[in-house]
Parts: C-alpha cells; sequence; structure tokens
C-alpha cells in the first residue's frame, strides 16, 4: 500500500533559505553560491536515481547549467525577503517500477509546471532500494521568462483550481494495521499543505 506524502514550500532568503543551497542538496552536487559568495555541499546522495532540468521552449539552454539557472534566478530577487524558489517532496507508488516512476515524474513535472513556463530542477530518490521508499524532490522557479530568456516581474502561480475535493480510502485490517497512524498523519499533513497553499479544501477519510 502506497504512503501518501506531499510536501510544498516556499524557498524564503528571511528564513535562510536559498535556491542554490536546496539543489545543492537535493542532488548532492557542489554548488557555487554567487550570493553567499561561497560552495554550498550537502554530501553525495547515494539514494540519488535520477537529477534533470526540464526547460520551457524558450528558456534560455544555460539554464541547462544548475548553477547558471539558480544563481540567475536568486540575482532577480534582490530583497532580504524575497521568495526564491518552489520546493516539493512527494512520495513515489512502490507497485511501479523505478523505470515507470522516472516516466510519472518527467510527465507530471512538464505537464503541471514547464507548460506553465515554470523551470523543473527534479531529482528522484530511493533511499532504501530497491524501490522501498521512492520519492522525488522537484526545485521550481517563482518567475517567468520573456522570448530573450528574461525574468519578468509577476511570479506564476502554481495553479489555477482553488477548489480541492479529496477522499481517502483506508483498508484498516490486515498486515499494514500497525501502519494506519501513520498514513493518517501524512494526510492530515497533505491536507494542511493544500490548505497553505490558498486551496478550499473539502476532505473525507473513510476507513473499512
Amino acid at each position: 500500500m502506497t504512503c501518501p506524502h506531499f510536501e510544498i514550500n516556499i524557498v524564503k532568503r528571511s528564513e535562510g533559505g536559498s535556491a542554490v543551497s536546496a539543489a545543492a542538496y537535493q542532488t548532492g552536487e557542489k554548488l557555487y553560491s554567487d550570493w553567499e559568495k561561497k560552495y554550498i555541499y550537502h554530501g553525495t546522495k547515494e539514494e540519488l536515481i535520477l537529477k534533470e532540468i526540464l526547460l520551457p521552449a524558450h528558456a534560455p539552454p544555460e539554464f541547462a547549467d544548475r548553477s547558471k539557472l539558480w544563481n540567475s534566478a536568486e540575482a532577480a530577487e534582490p530583497n532580504w525577503n524575497s521568495q526564491l524558489a518552489r520546493r516539493m517532496k512527494i512520495a513515489l507508488p512502490v507497485e511501479l517500477s523505478m523505470e515507470d516512476n522516472i516516466a510519472l515524474v518527467r510527465e507530471y513535472c512538464q505537464k503541471e509546471f514547464v507548460s506553465k513556463g515554470m523551470i523543473a530542477d527534479l531529482a528522484i530518490h530511493d533511499p532504501d532500494p530497491p524501490n522501498h521508499n521512492p520519492h522525488f524532490h522537484v526545485l521550481l522557479t517563482m518567475r517567468p521568462l520573456d522570448e530573450n530568456g528574461n525574468w519578468l516581474g509577476d511570479k506564476l502561480p502554481l495553479g489555477d483550481e482553488k477548489d480541492v475535493d479529496l477522499a481517502f480510502v483506508i483498508d484498516t485490517t490486515g498486515s499494514m494495521s500497525p501502519y494506519i497512524q501513520r498514513v493518517k498523519n501524512n494526510i492530515v499533513a497533505f491536507a494542511r499543505s493544500l490548505e497553505e497553499q490558498g486551496r478550499n479544501l473539502r476532505m473525507s477519510v473513510i476507513e473499512y
């Protein structure tokens, strides 16, 4: 049974956040931060399966370079309280092969983010292989680009729909019963993350 897990937050400079640091963390790369004037390295990610940057058609090709992308995005946000990027962590279904999960992540990011003008920097992790805890991180740019690759003023919305209806059906019998509370906790965290986005949420949890 897949355990739902969904986190979303904004990387904020006022909270000590850095888009360059977030990119370095999820990919295991050593990246130089122009803003902080230093290299940032969080260590090798042994669980890393895939790292990839998905660009809209009009984005500059040099933004396929992770360091150039996030230093440019941060340079467009000069204020102490600037919002630098959106950051997500989403569980992947253990029922799928890793090959299918990779295809799923690419399709999801392309449809939900890149097609709307965002650049998606994604990383797929599986800390307990094979396929025991697969999940992916995605770091998203906040501003749109013009046809010349310049950042524009208005930030992109994450989604157009405000109303969200969700129903979770949980089998509380059998071998998974000891883990049900953990599942419920993840559902609550998922619901709160949607409400923090300003979504109008109606949710029901059905147990049997």
